[in-house]
C-alpha cells in the first residue's frame, strides 16, 4: 500500500513551490520540492504538472498509489486537482488543512489530520 502527499506555495515571480511525499502507511519512502513558473493559468499549470510527476513517479517505480493527501494550500491554488486526481489517475484524495497550535505563548503550525 502506498500514499502520496502533496503541499504547495506560491512563491514571488509567477512560482509555486511543489512538495511531494511518498508513504508506505509507516515510514516516508520518498519526498521531493520542484519550483514550478506558473505564469498565465497557474491552476491548470499547477494541476497539469502534479497529475504528470504522480504518473511519471508511479509508472517509473511500478507503484498504484491508493490515495493520497493534498494541502489545502494545493487545493486552493488549483481547486481541479482533487477531481483530476481521480478521474485520470484513479486516486482518492482528502484534504489536510493547516492550524496553529500555540504552546507556551510559541505558535507553532502543523497539519490537523
Amino acid at each position: 500500500e502506498i500514499f502520496f502527499g502533496v503541499a504547495a506555495t506560491k512563491r514571488p515571480n509567477d512560482k509555486i513551490e511543489v512538495g511531494f511525499c511518498a508513504h508506505d502507511g509507516t515510514y516516508s519512502m520518498d519526498f521531493a520540492v520542484h519550483c514550478i513558473e506558473a505564469k498565465g493559468d497557474a491552476a491548470k499549470t499547477f494541476s497539469d504538472y502534479v497529475v504528470m510527476r504522480v504518473k511519471n513517479y508511479q509508472d517509473e517505480h511500478h507503484y498504484k498509489y491508493l490515495g493520497a493527501g493534498i494541502s489545502q494550500a494545493a487545493r486552493e491554488i488549483s481547486p481541479d486537482l482533487p477531481a483530476r486526481l481521480w478521474a485520470e489517475l484513479d486516486i482518492p484524495t482528502l484534504e489536510f488543512e493547516r492550524s496553529v497550535v500555540e504552546s507556551d505563548h510559541v505558535k507553532t503550525p502543523e497539519v490537523d489530520v
